[in-house]
This record gives structure tokens, C-alpha cells and sequence, in this order.
């Protein structure tokens, strides 16, 4: 960084510490905003609130809009596609800040829905109020990730206002059903954003991510034959040869951990999700269904990057039980696939990892950890489709994600600000104005 970047960042600093009240009350808004998803985004989403206060805070900082609706027959050529999904009024937004040429584009990359609220009676804290005790603000997506958007954001707002003139391009990508399988980022994908680098915002503890798990989902259906449990022998348990069938899988995912080994991420899993079946202690169960989720790393792709080879492992061995059960060889287990999504992962002495570490640095005074993570996110998208290097980075613990009483460390909200205006500001470039 040169001097006189470094009097900037001083200063940009400066203005964001100066601003902590309205940035708050930014992300308080947010919150209070429900953009639940409904039934993994097959039932639609309430995304259309939020995104309304997203497109006027970008307007209002200068940034030229584009709002649009994903659109399914578009993004049918995509294997990565999550079919089914409605998007009447669940509208991505983005926003672009034109830089005066000469330097390095960066998407700044975050979804506005959230997981739904299933017990709130149970939350001690009002998922949709916004409310702030010892330092941390509670609420449904403050962590997951309205925190991270809302820090993308004031990070580009806090360099505007300071008159800070880029020479390269930002582009700010407010997407809906991330939750439902990433299909607002892949609309962005198929609309032709691009640039020299991407931020997605999740959570990351403040530290930077550069590799995550692919993954793929699967229902399996097994026909079972009912009858009274007192002659049990007489009738096909469902639930039993399902259950076979789990511990088949369990000895895949044995073989797995064996043989995969990845720097910076978990060994690949397969788990048991959910098991659905009969009707009572007294009848044997005619039908059971199962769904199965696999995490796997990127050496498990196969040549052009996708989940086939996976699922061609977990397909051979569902087969060979039922090859070697009289009642199964001729009722084949049906098996349906229900959601993926590819892994992605980043060289970590790409430029883009120096100067977000860089930018944390300068915040923080803390050298931030550089790895990966066992779930996957919508980063996957702009690496692997849009070929877009791509780090992870953002505020609030993963672990709040999807919980109860979810919360977000104010004082890691508001520094991610000054990390993130640095790396843009780094990245981009200043104009010599």
C-alpha cells in the first residue's frame, strides 16, 4: 500500500468509526425486514422487502441498478440449476460503481433471504426485531447473512463518501434463494456479471475462506409390504431395508475418509437426513423414504467439475444391496436427486487472498487464518461458471447460521466495513484525482 493510500485508509477509517451509529441502524433495519425463503425456496420466498431497501441504499450512493428476476428456462442449461422455484417479485438487485478505468473489477456478492423462523415461541430474542444486548445484535440473518450484505454495502458507501474515485469497477450482488440452492448468483451468472475478483459475504468469523465442500442431496424411496406385526414374517419391512441400505453408505463414507485428503478441508461425509415411514408399532411399514446428503471434496469432481462421479459411487452401492435382497432385486430402490451444488477453491497465494488479508489486517491489527469449510455457498458459482476468483469473507461465526436466537458481534459487523472498504479501495485502485 502507498502513502498516500495509507492517509486514505486513515481516513476512510476514520469516517466509518464516525458512522457506527448509522451503519447499526442499517443492519437493524434489515433484520427487522422478514426475507424468509418458504419450503427451501420451492414455495417462493419473501425476499421482495429486503431487496426494496437494498436498491434504494444503492441508489442513493451513486451505483447504476439493475433489478431482474431469475429466470428458470434460461438457466435450464446449467446442470447447477435447482429447478422448480418460483421467482415472481423475488428480484436480484444489482449495483455497479463505475470506476474511471485502468484497474481491477471486484463483485462484492451476498443474498438477501434467510432460513425460515419454525419456533419462534422458543427464540428469547425477537427474530425479527433487531434487538442489541452486550455488544451483539439478534435476529433472524443477522449473521446468515445480513450482516456481510449490509457490511459490502456501507464499505462501498463509507468510500463514496469520502470521495474516494476507483479506477476499477464494484459490482454489489444483492441475490434471493441462496438458502434454496444458489439460483439468484447462478441468474447473475447467466446475465454475464463478471470481474477481475469476488467477495462472497458470508460468515467467516473474519477470516478468509478459499475452498468449500461440493454437494449433493438425494430422496430414496423403498417399497416395503404391509401386514400385522404379530406375523411379521409375512410382510416386508420398509424401514429395515432402508436402513441396510444407510449402512451400506456408512462403509462408502468409510472408504471415502480413507482415501480423500484435502489441505483445507474436511474429510467427505455422507449423512442420513431423514428417515419417513409406517404407520405404527403394530403394522410393518410398506414404504420408507430416506433422504441422503453427501459433502465431497473437489478431487471427487469429475472432469468438467460436477458431482457424477459421486453419485455414480453412491448409485453402485444402493444397487448392490438391492442385487442382494430377493425382495429388492426386483424393486429397485427409486432414487431421486433433490439439490447439488459443485465444490470451489481458490490458490492461496492468489493476489486477491494478499490484499483481502491485507485489508483485514489494517482493521483488525490480527493476521486472519486462511482455509476452507465444510459447507458450500454461493461462491462455487462465480469460481466455477463465471471463472471469476473467488474468496469468502465476512462477518459474524458460521455457527449462528440457521439458529435459534442468531446474533452477530457488532464490533466484527462494523470492522468487516473497514476491511472490506480497504480490499476494494487495494483492489480496485485510486484515481490519481
Amino acid at each position: 500500500m502507498t502513502e498516500r493510500n495509507l492517509d486514505l485508509s486513515d481516513g476512510i477509517l476514520g469516517y466509518i468509526e464516525n458512522s457506527e451509529d448509522t451503519y447499526v441502524e442499517f443492519l437493524k433495519k434489515l433484520v427487522r425486514t422478514d426475507t424468509t425463503i418458504i419450503d427451501a425456496g420451492y414455495g417462493g420466498g419473501n425476499e421482495e422487502a429486503g431487496q426494496k431497501i437494498i436498491l434504494e441504499f444503492l441508489s442513493q450512493i451513486g451505483c447504476e441498478t439493475e433489478v431482474f428476476e431469475p429466470d428458470n428456462e434460461s438457466m435450464s442449461r446449467y446442470p447447477d440449476l435447482n429447478p422448480g422455484h418460483p421467482y415472481q417479485n423475488r428480484p436480484n438487485v444489482v449495483g455497479i460503481l463505475r470506476g474511471n478505468g485502468g484497474g481491477r473489477s471486484l463483485i462484492l456478492n451476498g443474498h438477501i433471504d434467510t432460513m425460515p423462523v419454525t419456533d419462534r415461541e422458543l427464540w428469547q430474542h425477537d427474530p425479527f426485531g433487531g434487538e442489541i444486548s452486550k455488544g451483539r445484535l439478534y435476529g433472524r440473518g443477522a449473521t446468515d447473512m445480513k450482516g456481510g450484505l449490509a457490511a459490502g454495502l456501507c464499505a462501498v458507501q463509507a468510500l463514496r463518501e469520502c470521495g474516494v474515485a476507483l479506477c476499477g469497477d464494484v459490482i454489489v450482488q444483492s441475490v434471493v434463494d441462496e438458502e434454496g440452492g444458489g439460483n439468484g448468483t447462478l441468474a447473475c451468472v447467466e446475465r454475464g456479471y463478471t470481474a477481475d475478483g469476488a467477495i462472497v459475504l458470508e460468515p467467516t468469523d473474519m477470516e478468509i475462506v478459499i475452498a468449500g465442500m461440493g454437494w449433493v442431496f438425494y430422496e430414496v424411496e423403498v417399497e416395503g409390504l404391509a401386514t400385522h406385526a404379530g406375523s411379521k414374517w409375512k410382510g416386508i419391512n420398509a424401514i429395515e431395508k432402508c436402513m441396510r441400505i444407510a449402512e451400506e453408505l456408512r462403509e462408502l463414507e468409510r472408504r471415502w475418509l480413507m482415501t480423500y485428503r484435502h489441505p483445507f478441508l474436511p474429510g467427505p461425509t455422507i449423512n442420513i437426513g431423514k428417515i419417513v415411514g409406517g404407520e405404527g408399532a403394530s403394522t410393518v411399514p410398506a414404504g420408507c423414504v430416506m433422504t441422503v446428503g453427501a459433502h465431497y471434496q473437489p478431487s471427487q469432481s469429475d472432469e468438467e467439475g460436477y458431482w457424477n462421479l459421486v453419485e455414480g459411487e453412491l448409485l453402485d452401492r444402493i444397487d448392490s444391496v438391492a442385487l442382494g435382497d430377493s425382495w429388492l432385486k426386483d424393486r429397485k430402490p427409486k432414487v431421486s436427486r433433490i439439490q447439488q451444488g459443485t465444490p470451489h477453491e481458490l490458490n492461496a497465494g492468489h493476489p486477491l487472498v494478499s490484499v483481502l488479508k491485507e485489508g483485514i489486517l489494517r482493521v483488525t491489527w490480527k493476521l486472519p487464518g486462511v482455509g476452507g469449510v465444510g459447507y458450500g455457498c454461493d461462491a462455487r458459482l462465480l469460481s466455477n461458471l463465471a471463472h471469476v476468483p473467488t474468496a469468502v469473507f465476512g462477518p459474524g461465526e458460521p455457527v449462528q447460521a440457521h439458529r435459534r436466537d442468531e446474533s452477530i458481534d457488532i464490533a466484527d459487523y462494523l470492522g468487516a466495513i473497514g476491511a472490506i472498504a480497504l480490499t476494494i479501495m487495494d483492489w480496485c485502485g485510486v484515481a490519481e484525482t
